[in-house]
């Protein structure tokens, strides 16, 4: 495909009623979505033939606009390419496939824009924070191990950790954490 090809490119001639007619380097100059190729020896529009949803035949408000030509097919009618550019041009799937691409654009250019990435940062901070906050727990069970204390109480509790002093022992380790919850530490 050539978008701008190269000045010495000669594009072969297509006959139509009787007479030869050529592709315009030029078109591709006033139009920045043209591209022509080679093989197909025709004219393509790059955006929707990247952007529009295979699948779809019919386009447009209420499926009235049928794609073919510088979508599916290369368009040779270049005799009045002109005016098929121009309303190309206006065509409302043509122009949801503009948006599309210019999305694409700003996303790959700024990719801190797309909401994965967004997502991503919210739970790698989510992910720091809760590490941070098991730091003093893990600093708690170290402290345990080293003076060989257990761990639970005489019942060993599920219940959730309150910050005031239960009735009954409920083990060195709640009891640790209770007292860091005390002393301002947040978990």
């Amino acid at each position: 495909m050539l978008d701008s090809s190269p000045s010495n490119f000669i594009f072969p001639p297509i006959i139509q009623g009787g007479r030869k007619r050529y592709f315009n380097r030029s078109w591709l100059r006033n139009y920045p979505w043209l591209v022509y190729s080679e093989c197909l020896t025709g004219a393509f529009c790059k955006i929707c033939v990247i952007f529009l949803d295979r699948n779809d035949k019919r386009v447009g408000k209420g499926g009235t606009q049928k794609v073919g030509y510088l979508v599916i097919h290369p368009f040779t009618g270049y005799k009045n390419a002109i005016n098929h550019y121009d309303n190309h041009s206006k065509l409302a799937y043509h122009r949801e496939c503009c948006a599309k691409s210019e999305a694409f654009k700003r996303v790959f250019e700024n990719p801190g824009l797309d909401v994965r990435d967004q997502l991503n940062q919210e739970r790698i901070k989510i992910k720091h924070l809760n590490r941070k906050r098991l730091v003093p727990i893990i600093e708690i069970i170290l402290f345990l191990g080293r003076q060989e204390l257990t761990f639970r109480g005489h019942r060993g509790e599920s219940e959730k950790l309150i910050i005031e002093e239960p009735k009954q022992n409920d083990g060195n380790f709640r009891a640790a954490l209770r007292l860091r919850l005390k002393g301002g530490i947040r978990f």
